[in-house]
């Protein structure tokens, strides 16, 4: 039986769908990520005293700060506490307040006007600070140096943020902040948290603009906001006392409004982001916790984002596929797919015609269609994740302007927002009536009062909160409650999720979400448009890897008797039932039509380059990478040619060596390039194995001493293989005694490897000497350490080198063999301090 079908595979195929918040990766697609991150699951870390302040390093490694001055280093990697030698001296500093570390530093600042910084190494006193200092209260670092916020001395607008720059001098960059009360810094801008209580604020400064203020955000009181940090984006990150549920709360300030980003179960009155790759941790949060202060790890995840047509963690994909042939019956369709939980799910629609120009709205109208997007401001915005126009209208016109703008052309957000409000026109008359008054329940007065506040129609409406669309159209004495707001919202969803309906047609559903294999009923037509739709929540998203639709119709009842074809009903029935076995035997069918690809080693699966080097008589163990295991199957016929031999055994080792080799894959090597398959181990054989052989008198056929290693990748260097007849170039007993403890017999072969490879490596190439030597011979593998010892494990040019000039007393010269360094201004006599080296007696 043989099929014809249409398939979606690659990243490239993928994009030609349109899509509506869908991510293209190369494992498929799967809904759309949004550019900011969550966090969750809250993690406390080992109890040791009540911190005031954390900061992170660049390393990863989280510092602590107790009232007392107390610094504590806390290592994710081995989730152990150390506390550092700083002393800190709360009767002239105060209480300790703040903590910031940078790659030389730690500084602290106290109640009483006092700003520290201590040695990394050492933790010896580099200076102290007081003047102008009254009240520190939050300390950060940037590029320019250490920032102090400072609550200021009586009056309650006369906090100051400073700059502490080289050579400890102070600078004044912004006065007159009311209440500072918290500080961060994205690396570009700073934010200060300030205000009162009920009057709560941030406010973001531009160092490159002389500090001038950017911007200002004002906090609902309702928040209750305590401390504050800042993303790498920008966007600023607000530890809130309690939500509208009562649960202490981490909000982002994102556009015009707040967004949840992750829940605490106590309040948080101090945050910082572990970002970067730190050691021993994921990327995420600490946060200091209340009732009893403690401090919780928070990981960052990937939150999936709303669709804008529907309001839901969801996402659509709409194709047109073409069978070449009117009338075509499609047959059935496949997907591969992987489930994240059991809330997720993939929901298939489809509809067959004949006619190609039958109307439809795609899910995604093109950019293109927008008076003002080409086709480079339209590459720029997918580039962007912007793909289309309902995913352009749920963007900030800021947003849309900066992914558009170059150095030398600029987009104001101005023509962004006439790009944005016709692509929601365009949406609407592609999609029905999408007039508010075509929601049941808002007259002509209500849809005034919305359009009047720019909600022109439903596409901006489920923008809206119920609390906002509520306020917006009562007026006088009628009051509108949320709740029929949120059924209004609730309605305008619905539209526009139904708008990619085909007119005049009907969509035809697999019954059942998640189908692998799904027959198609009363699918006839040239044309097949396939809706695919990825159900996912907040945090989990399906993936579809390819998709497959298979024509003409074919089915195993034409091989039955007529009679079983004669009830409708029961046909349909017994079709649906032999399909069953039908994909089975057609799966069987198309793996033997491709069964070539098993037998060429670049194209074979992983999971069968086993079986294929068995086939071959190459073992390759399970520790080979696999393209490592390919190299060797290719080049079985060669490696045959030298098999038990000591060119065979070096080749061998050196292939996998290769591809294993840590020092490699930092220089980024490229893999040996060789033009004929057959030839592949060419590269790894040692000179003298592919050197004709020479004729003599006395010793008959010779080839070159099998030490010399040239003329190949730069794993001759890894691995190196003796014999006994090696020695024989040694002239002195002593000398040839010496080795022969590592070669003791003639028929003896010893395999030395590199000490900068693992155990597993080490053991691998074990078992090659051990399978790849004559049944005669005697094989030992030894790892080379990274030491030497006189009388042994000493091989000059190997393992060994001579060094070179050194300082020495009476000998050395200044300036050609030794170099004065400089100390720290401080020391700490008692701790890592020598006198008159690390510290001086005044």
């Amino acid at each position: 039986m043989e099929f014809n079908f249409n398939s979606t595979t690659t990243p490239e195929a993928w994009r030609e769908w349109d899509t509506s918040n869908v991510a293209v990766t190369d494992d498929g697609v799967e809904i759309a990520p949004d550019t900011h991150a969550a966090y969750a699951t809250p993690e406390p870390l080992p109890e040791s005293f009540e911190p005031v302040d954390l900061a992170v390093d660049d390393c990863g490694d989280l510092f602590l700060l107790s009232a007392a001055g107390d610094v504590w280093r806390y290592d994710p990697l081995r989730e152990s506490l150390e506390e550092l030698a700083c002393g800190w001296r709360p009767a002239d500093a105060g209480e300790a307040t703040a903590i910031t570390v940078t790659s030389r530093s730690i500084y602290v600042a106290g109640s009483a006007g006092h700003v520290q910084a201590y040695a990394r190494q050492l933790f010896q006193t580099r200076w102290v600070l007081t003047a102008p200092f009254h009240e520190p209260v939050a300390l950060d670092h940037d590029d320019t140096g250490v920032l102090v916020l400072d609550a200021g001395e009586g009056a309650s607008d006369g906090g100051f943020l400073a700059r502490i720059g080289d050579r400890a001098a102070v600078e004044q960059v912004v006065e007159d902040l009311p209440s500072p009360d918290d500080l961060a810094t994205d690396g570009q801008t700073v934010s200060v948290l300030t205000g009162a209580p009920d009057d709560r604020e941030i406010r973001t400064y531009d160092p490159s603009a002389g500090y001038a203020r950017q911007s200002t955000v004002a906090i609902p009181e309702t928040l209750g906001v305590r401390c504050l940090e800042a993303e790498p984006t920008g966007s600023p990150i607000v530890g809130a006392g309690s939500a509208e549920n009562g649960a202490p709360t981490l909000y982002r300030h994102r556009g015009e409004a707040f967004e949840r980003v992750g829940e605490l179960s106590e309040t948080a009155s101090g945050i910082t982001l572990s970002v970067g790759g730190a050691r021993g941790r994921s990327d995420g949060l600490y946060a200091i916790v209340d009732d009893p202060a403690r401090v919780v790890f928070l990981e960052q995840v990937t939150e999936r984002r709303v669709n804008p047509a529907t309001g839901r963690y969801d996402a659509q994909l709409l194709t047109r596929l073409d069978s070449g042939e009117w009338g075509t019956e499609w047959h059935r369709i496949t997907t591969e797919f992987e489930l994240a939980e059991a809330g997720t799910q993939i929901q298939f629609r489809y509809l067959a015609a004949d006619d190609e120009d039958l109307q439809y709205s795609d899910v995604s109208t093109a950019l293109e269609t927008v008076d003002g997007i080409g086709s480079t401001y339209a590459d720029r915005l997918r580039t962007a994740g912007i793909r289309g126009l309902s995913e352009l209208i749920a963007q900030s016109p800021e947003t849309v302007a900066r992914a558009v703008s170059t150095e030398t052309l600029e987009v104001s957000a101005a023509r962004v927002a006439d790009w944005m409000a016709e692509g929601r026109s365009l949406l609407a008359e592609g999609g029905g009536p999408y007039d508010p008054e075509a929601i049941d329940g808002i007259g002509p007065t209500f849809a005034g009062r919305l359009q009047d506040a720019g909600i022109e129609d439903v596409s901006t409406l489920v923008d809206r909160t119920a609390a906002a669309v509520a306020r917006i159209v009562s007026q006088g004495v009628y009051d509108v409650p949320p709740t029929r707001a949120e059924s209004w919202i609730e309605q305008a969803r619905q539209l526009l999720a139904d708008r990619d309906d085909v007119r005049g047609a009907d969509w035809s559903a697999i019954e059942h979400p998640n189908p692998q294999d799904a027959l198609l009923s009363d699918a006839e037509g040239r044309y097949l448009w396939v809706k695919l739709e990825l159900v996912g929540d907040r945090f989990a998203t399906p993936w579809v890897d390819s998709f497959r639709a298979y024509f003409p119709r074919q089915s195993y009842l034409r091989y039955l008797p007529s009679i079983y074809e004669e009830d409708s009903a029961s046909a349909t029935f017994l079709e649906r039932f032999l399909s069953i076995f039908e994909s089975a035997f057609v799966d069987v069918d198309e793996e033997l039509e491709t069964m070539t690809r098993y037998f060429d080693p670049a194209g074979v699966p992983p999971t069968a380059l086993s079986w294929l080097g068995e086939w071959l008589g190459v073992e390759a163990g399970e520790t080979w990478p696999d393209p490592a295991r390919r190299k060797l199957i290719a080049a079985s016929p060669a490696l045959f040619r030298h098999r038990g031999t000591p060119a065979g055994i070096l080749a061998m080792a050196r292939l996998y060596l290769w591809h294993t080799d840590p020092a490699r894959r930092r220089r980024g090597d490229p893999p040996p390039l060789e033009k004929d398959p057959m030839e592949t181990l060419a590269g790894f054989l040692p000179e003298w194995s592919t050197q004709p052989s020479v004729d003599t008198p006395d010793q008959g056929t010779t080839t070159t001493a099998a030490t010399e290693n040239s003329g190949g990748p730069p794993t001759d260097r890894q691995v190196y293989l003796w014999e006994h007849p090696d020695l024989d170039c040694i002239d002195d007993p002593a000398v040839r005694e010496a080795y022969e403890r590592l070669i003791p017999c003639p028929q003896c072969v010893l395999v030395l490897v590199r000490s900068w490879f693992d155990e597993e490596a080490v053991r691998t190439v074990t078992r090659i000497v051990d399978r790849e030597q004559p049944a005669h011979a005697v094989g030992r593998t030894v790892q080379l350490q990274p030491w030497i010892q006189l009388g042994g494990n000493s091989y000059l040019g190997i393992n060994t080198r001579l060094p070179g000039r050194e300082f020495t007393v009476d000998e050395s010269s200044l300036g050609k063999d030794s170099m004065l360094q400089s100390r720290e201004n401080d020391g700490q006599v008692g701790r890592r301090a020598r006198i008159g080296t690390d510290t001086t007696i005044s």
